[in-house]
């Protein structure tokens, strides 16, 4: 009885630290796709042109923050 609920949890535990990697690698990617988004976003800040949305120099805009 004992030696069934040791695997049981074993096995529990093996789930559970491959759920926790999978959401390590998951929240890398996650980061790195958000670190590319803001490097395009701050690159086409000098864009001739870009219009950003919520400033107070837009018509009719006001600031959001």
């Amino acid at each position: 009885m004992l030696e069934d609920r040791a695997r049981v949890l074993e096995e529990s535990r093996a789930e559970l630290r491959d759920r926790a990697d999978r959401a390590e690698r998951d929240l890398a990617a996650d980061r790195a796709e958000l670190d590319r988004l803001r490097n395009a976003g701050d690159a086409g800040r000098d864009a001739p042109g870009r219009a950003r949305r919520g400033r107070a120099n837009q018509p009719g805009g006001q600031a959001s923050q």
